[in-house]
């Protein structure tokens, strides 16, 4: 077994079991569009109904859940929160804010100002960087339509997965700090104790600004490894 596969798989054992049974977990499966066990949806083998991000890998299995590859229950340190994922398919990979190195994309304005912020001398790595630091990246809302233009469009199907999410970690990891980036996202984590922080697409937004916002925080404020 691999170590993205060993780190899906304790999640399984220690988040979705904790959760079987509740109610979100029935609307968000009939949301997915799979009749299958929510513990089959968790790898990403799941045929939607409608078209959204992200999409398949080369595996053919969709990356809805691949930041809790990254990372296993016990490693994380901090949770980051965006809002959605990319719009455009080639763009979104499963994780907040990171994408495919072969995308052939420009660089989206939000994972601009946040390498700018993390890497001012070294070459962006945020993969690395979230293994080294225990930086859970996520968004609020796991999936977004292709092409969608209104932010949060998914949010309420996945709301309540966000919540657990929290609730949980809070539980196990009661030092865990949240850092929510936007007030959408501070809204879904209101519950717990966060730092909100201005996302780093908002409208206007300097690289200096976000920095000064976010950057004496969390692993930000030792500089990180690597």
């Amino acid at each position: 077994m691999s170590k993205s596969d060993d780190n899906q798989e304790k999640w399984l054992n220690e988040f979705l079991e904790a959760t079987k049974g509740t109610e979100w977990v029935t609307k968000l499966t009939a949301f997915l569009g799979t009749k299958e066990q929510l513990r089959l949806l968790f790898p990403s083998d799941i045929e939607p109904d409608g078209s959204f991000t992200p999409t398949k890998g080369d595996d053919g299995k969709r990356r809805v859940f691949e930041a809790f590859r990254l990372l296993s229950p016990i490693d994380v340190e901090y949770l980051v929160i965006g809002l959605d994922p990319y719009p455009d398919e080639k763009l979104a990979t499963g994780v907040a804010f990171l994408v495919p190195e072969d995308s052939g994309k420009p660089t989206p304005p939000s994972l601009k100002h946040l390498t700018e912020c993390l890497f001012p001398k070294n070459e962006p790595n945020l993969v690395k960087w979230s293994q080294d630091n225990g930086v859970l990246l996520i968004n609020a809302a796991l999936t977004f339509p292709i092409g969608g233009k209104i932010s949060g469009a998914h949010l309420p199907d996945w709301m309540e997965f966000t919540k657990a999410i929290i609730r949980f970690l809070k539980m196990t990891k009661p030092d865990i700090e949240i850092i929510a980036l936007g007030k959408d996202a501070a809204n879904v984590a209101k519950e717990a104790l966060i730092r909100c922080c201005i996302h780093p697409a908002a409208r206007g937004l300097s690289k200096d600004r976000f920095r000064e916002d976010w950057g004496d925080y969390g692993p930000c404020k030792r500089g990180g490894k690597g």
